[in-house]
């Protein structure tokens, strides 16, 4: 096993901040770092990533970018990692791509869904849910039921046996 990081804040908020591009890798049999060749891919903080082991890829979708303004974008795009060769590989997706978000939350169900759940966009906080299908790469929106948790970001989704726990963040008071 190990545990993969990447983009993420360098420095603290007295400092210039830069995010960063590349990927590490944590490995809970040696307790060793190492960077994978060609792991370096684009900007991104803010994102939601999950595994789907069946199909040895991690996903990661939204987050958010600073461009040339010095200004935040945020991304609706999707990356996936191939976790047996450490590449990065594009994937083009079906359906109607959840808005452009940072801060939002993934976990996987059923073995082949990735469900995210939040996140913000400006002063725009979300709490629709939305399910990517890694088996025909699309995407769509469940019909929810019942009264859902408040519209949140950086937050934490786990998938517990047959349910989604929803826990922590922040929305546009807190």
């Amino acid at each position: 096993l190990y545990v993969c990081v990447c983009r993420a804040w360098h420095g603290c908020c007295s400092v210039l901040q830069v995010v960063l591009t590349h990927m590490m890798l944590f490995s809970t049999a040696t307790y060793r770092w190492t960077n994978p060749v060609n792991s370096s891919n684009l900007p991104r903080q803010w994102h939601a990533a999950a595994v789907v082991p069946s199909l040895s890829t991690m996903v990661v979708f939204g987050g958010e970018r600073d461009i040339s303004t010095g200004r935040p974008e945020c991304l609706a795009d999707l990356r996936t990692l191939n976790t047996s060769l450490m590449c990065w590989l594009p994937r083009v997706t079906g359906g109607k791509t959840p808005a452009a978000r940072s801060g939002t939350a993934a976990c996987v169900v059923k073995d082949t869904q990735m469900v995210i759940f939040g996140g913000s966009r400006g002063r725009k906080w979300l709490d629709e849910v939305v399910v990517l299908d890694t088996l025909s790469w699309s995407w769509t929106r469940p019909q929810v039921n019942g009264t859902p948790p408040s519209a949140r970001s950086y937050h934490t989704i786990t998938a517990v046996d047959n349910k989604i726990v929803v826990f922590g963040g922040n929305d546009r008071d807190r």
